[in-house]
């Protein structure tokens, strides 16, 4: 509840960092307005949707998404052992599909690849 947090910032004389199911780059700078935060964080917002730190928001083409997930298998290939967090990986990888059309198909096939080989590939193919 942003009013319950703004009440909190206007009682203690700490820097307040809000945060709340903040979904867009919109609604974190509403966020901020609304409730005079120092600062925003944003967390399941951000699974699937690496967008909501832009101001022009998610792509809505499968293609883009594909792209934007691509780009995020490859820095992960970077980062950890993708093959021993496959499942989480694959999880993550669904919410890039959520609410576009051809989502629902897109994340039957990234849930059903059987390694992170597979799925990157399947990223970079659209």
């Amino acid at each position: 509840d942003w009013q319950t947090i703004a009440r909190v910032k206007d009682t203690v004389s700490i820097p307040v960092i809000g945060n709340g199911d903040i979904t867009s780059y919109q609604e974190a700078f509403g966020f901020l307005a609304e409730s005079g935060c120092d600062g925003v964080m944003i967390g399941r917002g951000a699974l699937g949707n690496p967008w909501v730190f832009t101001p022009g928001g998610a792509p809505t083409s499968l293609a883009k998404r594909m792209e934007g997930l691509a780009q995020h298998l490859q820095l992960i290939q970077i980062y950890c052992d993708p093959d021993r967090i496959l499942a989480r990986i694959k999880n993550h990888a669904g919410r890039y599909f959520k609410g576009i059309a051809g989502g629902s198909s897109m994340r039957r096939e990234i849930y059903g690849v059987p390694s992170f080989a597979a799925l990157l590939n399947l990223a970079q193919s659209i």
